[in-house]
This record gives C-alpha cells, structure tokens and sequence, in this order.
C-alpha cells in the first residue's frame, strides 16, 4: 500500500508538553505530505501543539484513563480509535507505562496495526506494570525505541525478547535560518575564566531532568550563569532552593521559548543534568547551535555525544562531576570550539527530522505491505 492516502493516527496521553512530545510534532512536519494525519490525546494544549507542525491535521480528544477499571473512558477511546480508521496508530509513549490503555483498545480493533515508540526508559515500578508491557507488546506492529541503550534496558526489564525493539534516532528539523548565525568558529569573541560564562539547558521542570543537581554544581562556580529554557512542576521548588543556595541571581527559569535557538547562540556551552533520558532533542538542538554539551551518563545520551568528541559524558547523579565537567570545558575555548563543529556534523548527518521520517516511512510501508 502506498503511503499516500494512508491514514494515520498519533496518539498520546501526556498532560504537558516535553521531549516526547516535540519529537513527536518533528516527527509530523517531516513526513509525507500524502499521508493523512490526526492527532488524538487527552490534553488539549499538548494536541494543539504537536499538530501545529501539521496544518492539515485533525485533532481529537479522548478522556484520560485513570486506570483498567475506567471502562468508560477506554471504551470512548476505542470508539474513536475505530471513527477515525486509522491504518497505523502511532502511539507517543513519554513513560514506558503511558498509553497502554490506547495500546488496549487499538488490540481489539482488526484493521489497525500499532506502532509504539518509547521515548524514555526508566525501571518499570510494578510486577503487573511488566506484565502488562510484556503482554501488549506482543499486540504491536511495531515496537521502537529513540537509542540503543534504551531498547535493551527496556527489552531486559520487560524481559521481552533480545532485538524485539527496534532503534530510530531521534531528530529535530535543521535550522532554516543557519545564514544569519554565523558558525562560532568564524567568531572573534575571547573569553577568560574570570568572565562571566553562561550555561543554557533545554528540559522540563522535572526531578528527572536533575536540575537541583546543576544548582549544586553552579554553587562551586562563582561566574557561571544558567539559563533554564522549559516549564514543569518542579518550578516552584527550584525557585525556593536556588534562592536557598545563593543563587538567585545565576540560575534563571525562562519558561517554554519559541526561539530557543537565539538562547543557545548567546550560550558558552549546552549542559543536560538528567537522571534519565531516551535520546534528548535538546542535546540535537544544542549541536546544531554549535555547543559543546556536558551531559549525564543515563538512556542513549552516548548515541549522541561522543566523550571528548563532541563534548562530555558524566555519571548520572554527581554534581561534583558535573561541575568539573563545566569547569574544564569553559576553560577551554579552542576546546569548546572544536566540539561544537565536530557536534555540528554529527546532528546534520545523523539527528534530523527529516532523516527521522524517513525511516519511519519504511517501517509503515513494510506493515503495510506484510
């Protein structure tokens, strides 16, 4: 079957708008333009945004599911699973446990056929929460994973078979505007040590995105400035422990921003302090700005940043190490320089949403053709 005039549906139930979700919006501006897309989710701002990379798209909203005794909710979800006759279900899952009602309900409808996509991978908490993944995995048509090392945990974890979840890369859309922003190589900018740096993090205000350990990394760095670019629940509290830890003035919270890119051009270097991750967006975006990145060691971030290469790789949950890690680099210049060029030409070639889609594109129609 062709992919032009297939039907399909993208689903999630987030009730925020993260790295899954954006990847996911990537994921719908760059595929064919024949293919007939909906957007079906329970929040209605995170369903607005993923289809605004879409002008043609429809949107649906479906009730959330508390639970495998809100019959209610997951039969209103399969009636409208089965209105919209979809081909493929494109199912966002921002938790290895999200969307497994949708997963439920998508199982009892014949023509569709399911594609999962784990964008982050942590321990599952419950025997019957591994049951149930090991049991609805076997209902999909596909099951994908954004890194390597994410596939494999999740396959041990779940204990489903080795090689049973396949690996496409996340990628973000490249730049339109990169002739206005000159490399940073070509810039004549100096800095020394005793200058002011700045640090800049895209990521949600989330305990998992570790930020209260960039806080205590930033307390040993008295001219270092960290720009926050995200929102999450986790606001508040970061506020009142940097205000606690002197910091008030070095550690910003500028919200969501639609123009992340002119952040990242202002920045000396990209810093991702999670606990965990699938394969960050963020860490793309950064290299395509030509940033050196400290990242944690946790999920596929080693599938993206090269230690040494394009920046450094640190064990997860150390602000000690985080901090050396920012402290050599941003003394470093020629350093930092020859990372950011090296991470320029790792995202062109590897990390886009175009190179995203198409490999997408090739696992629908082989679904469609089996």
């Amino acid at each position: 079957m062709p992919l032009t005039g297939m039907r399909l549906t993208a689903f999630t139930d987030s009730d925020q708008v993260g790295g899954a979700e954006i990847s996911l919006a990537n994921l719908l501006g760059a595929l064919d333009p024949g293919i007939q897309i909906s957007v079906m989710g329970t929040d209605e701002a995170v369903v607005r945004r993923i289809s605004s990379t879409r002008r043609d798209a429809s949107t649906i909203l479906v009730p959330s599911i508390s639970g495998v005794r809100a019959l209610r909710a997951i039969q209103a979800t399969r009636r409208a699973l089965k209105a919209d006759q979809c081909d493929i279900l494109h199912l966002s899952l921002s938790t290895p446990w999200a969307c497994r009602y949708a997963i439920l309900a998508a199982a009892s409808i014949p023509r569709i056929k399911s594609v999962a996509v784990e964008q982050l991978v942590m321990p599952l908490p419950t025997r019957r929460v591994r049951f149930l993944k090991r049991w609805l995995s076997k209902t999909l048509a596909a099951h994908i994973a954004v890194g390597r090392a994410s596939a494999s945990g999740l396959e041990e974890d779940a204990d489903l078979p080795r090689g049973s979840i396949l690996t496409i890369h996340n990628g973000v859309p490249i730049p339109r505007n990169g002739q206005d922003n000159p490399p940073r190589s070509r810039t004549t900018q100096t800095n020394t040590l005793s200058d002011r740096k700045q640090i800049v993090t895209l990521a949600r205000l989330d305990h998992v995105k570790g930020l209260d350990l960039l806080q205590d990394a930033l307390v040993e760095l008295p001219n270092v400035y960290a720009v926050v670019l995200g929102e999450g629940p986790e606001r508040a509290n970061l506020e009142k422990r940097a205000i606690e830890l002197g910091l008030n003035e070095r550690f910003t919270l500028l919200g969501w921003s639609d123009d992340a890119r002119s952040i990242l051009d202002d920045a000396d270097l990209f810093v991702l302090p999670s606990r965990a991750e699938g394969l960050p967006l963020s860490i793309c975006e950064a290299m395509f700005a030509e940033l050196a990145v400290v990242a944690c060691d946790v999920g596929s971030v080693r599938e993206v940043v090269e230690h040494g290469v394009t920046g450094l790789v640190v064990p997860a949950d150390d602000s000690s190490a985080l901090g050396d890690a920012i402290a050599s680099l941003l003394a470093d210049e020629p350093l930092r320089r020859s990372m950011g060029s090296a991470g320029l030409a790792v995202a062109t070639a590897e990390f886009t949403a175009e190179a995203m889609a198409r490999k997408y594109e090739a696992i629908y129609s082989q679904i469609l053709n089996s």
